[in-house]
């Protein structure tokens, strides 16, 4: 069918968007969505034989499918589609029913961007954050827009960004930052962009400026150079107008060839003369020369044997060196065998005071033992002249009582009775001081036996104290030998140092040497090259 619009239609659709004309022309080609297995169904069951009998054909498939199936289909189909296909996405809105120009429907066009979807596409973009950009690709396009911000070699690309959003001063609303992007609500990057054009239409700008001052300059210096040189022309050539008239200038150019000859001839005497001059000087230079060499050699000479000295000084330094680490370890090893007689002094002192101690209170005991035999003696020595005494008594006492025995038998019955019974006390005495004699001897015994132990220990702390003495004795000479070892030891460090004093002295003094000698054969060969 023929519409009222320009160009041919096959066929119209009224729609939401009002009546739309289409045209049948690359249909295929232009429509290359997928199928809804629903619009598929749907016509398959309409009223209409020409419909159903399109569609009696189309595949329906009736094996069970799982979400994840029919999700891998759908996105297989889709890129295969997209492959088939370039897409492009027009929206057409009708802006009234009228078809005039210039006027607006506002609910018809507000009710078509409503249901393309447009309105929730823009309200998504403002509520979310659609536009995002690395972040090594935000600094390379927008940080002309922020010199000198990001030091030179500043590796950290969301660092870098950040400090470029604030130079940028932008709201915390407008952006967002992430782990490897940086993400923009809708219209920002627009205004970076417009920004970063403004920025490089002003740098392009100031870059033509300069360049054409650049070639305006160099093409004024190049034009006063030409002045200058026209000039410099016009006022030789009126030099040269004036003179080539001028009979002087005539003469002289006729005379000038001559006078450069005779000028040849002056000169060749004069470098003759100059020639023979040199020579001289050569000559004294080469006396001069033979002579520093002299001076030279036996300057090396000198050295040499310095340097053999310097050998000399050196091995005697390292011989030193090896003495004095030897003393250092025959030191160390004397003061650790002094650190271990010193504690073998000490545990036999802590031994011989213990044991001294120990026989202090046996001999404390054994004076104890003896005072108390002693008071013993005594006491049995009492009762001994106590008994003696009483058996004295008695003995007096029986022979009084033997004489009175004829004088009364009553009398001597009571003498014998009492002469039994003293008789028996005097035994129980005679037993009792025998007993006290015995323990008397065994006291004895036990005071020799302690002294004898006595002596003993004191014959074992005098061994203790002459062993006291040797490790003494022992420990001063160590000690003296390690005073001779540190005093050598000092004396060997010092003896390095005063060779290594020497030893740069030498060869500071060699260098010198060297040094005035290099010198002097350079001033003189180079005084030779400038007179030659």
């Amino acid at each position: 069918m023929k519409t009222d619009f320009r160009g041919v239609a096959d066929f119209a659709i009224v729609h939401y968007a009002g009546r739309v004309d289409y045209s049948a022309a690359k249909w295929l080609m232009k429509n290359m969505d997928p199928l809804n297995e629903n619009v598929v169904s749907l016509l398959q069951a309409s009223q209409d034989p020409f419909v159903v009998n399109i569609w009696k054909d189309a595949e329906i498939v009736g094996m069970f499918r799982t979400v994840s199936h029919l999700y891998k289909e759908q996105l297989a189909k889709l890129m295969d589609t997209l492959r088939n296909t370039n897409p492009n996405f027009v929206r057409c809105i009708i802006p009234n029913h009228e078809k005039r120009a210039g006027k607006i429907d506002a609910p018809l066009v507000l009710d078509q961007l409503r249901c393309n979807g447009v309105l929730e596409g823009i309200r998504i973009c403002r509520q979310g954050f659609p536009n995002r950009i690395p972040f090594q690709e935000f600094r390379q396009r927008y940080e002309l827009l922020t010199p000198n911000v990001i030091p030179k070699g500043f590796m950290d690309g969301k660092k870098a960004c950040e400090r470029m959003i604030q130079a940028l001063e932008l709201d915390s609303n407008l952006y967002r930052v992430g782990q490897s992007k940086i993400f923009f609500r809708a219209g920002v990057l627009a205004h970076l962009e417009e920004e970063r054009d403004y920025k490089i239409t002003d740098l392009i700008v100031n870059f033509q400026a300069f360049c054409r001052g650049f070639l305006a300059r160099r093409n004024y210096q190049k034009r006063l150079q030409q002045l200058n040189a026209i000039r410099i022309i016009q006022r030789n050539c009126a030099a040269y107008l004036k003179l080539k008239n001028w009979q002087w200038w005539r003469l002289y150019t006729k005379v000038k060839p001559l006078l450069e000859v005779t000028k040849q001839e002056e000169k060749l005497v004069q470098k003759e003369d100059e020639l023979k001059q040199v020579r001289e000087k050569l000559e004294v230079l080469a006396k001069s020369t033979q002579e520093y060499e002299k001076k030279y050699q036996v300057a090396m000479d000198e050295k040499t044997a310095l340097a053999e000295q310097l050998q000399a000084e050196i091995e005697l330094c390292a011989e030193a060196e090896e003495s004095r680490s030897r003393l250092m370890a025959r030191k160390q090893e004397l003061e650790d065998m002094m650190q271990e007689l010193e504690a073998r002094i000490e545990e036999e002192e802590e031994h011989a005071l213990k044991h001294s101690k120990r026989l202090q209170a046996q001999v404390k005991e054994a004076l104890r033992e003896a005072e108390d035999a002693k008071a013993a003696k005594e006491e049995l020595s009492a009762l001994s002249k106590e008994a003696e005494r009483k058996v004295k008594t008695l003995e007096a006492e029986v022979l009084q009582l033997t004489e009175d025995l004829a004088s009364s038998e009553r009398a001597r019955r009571a003498a014998e009775t009492e002469r039994d019974e003293l008789a028996e006390e005097i035994s129980s005495n005679a037993n009792k001081g025998s007993l006290m004699i015995d323990e008397k001897r065994r006291l004895e015994a036990r005071i020799t036996t302690l002294e004898e132990e006595l002596e003993e220990e004191q014959s074992n702390s005098e061994i203790l104290l002459d062993r006291t003495r040797k490790s003494q004795l022992a420990i001063e000479q160590l000690t003296t030998e390690l005073a001779t070892e540190k005093s050598n030891s000092q004396k060997s460090e010092n003896a390095r140092l005063l060779l290594e004093r020497q030893n740069k002295e030498l060869k500071a003094k060699l260098a010198e040497i060297e040094t005035a000698q290099r010198t002097k054969i350079k001033a003189t060969i180079s005084a030779l090259e400038s007179k030659i």
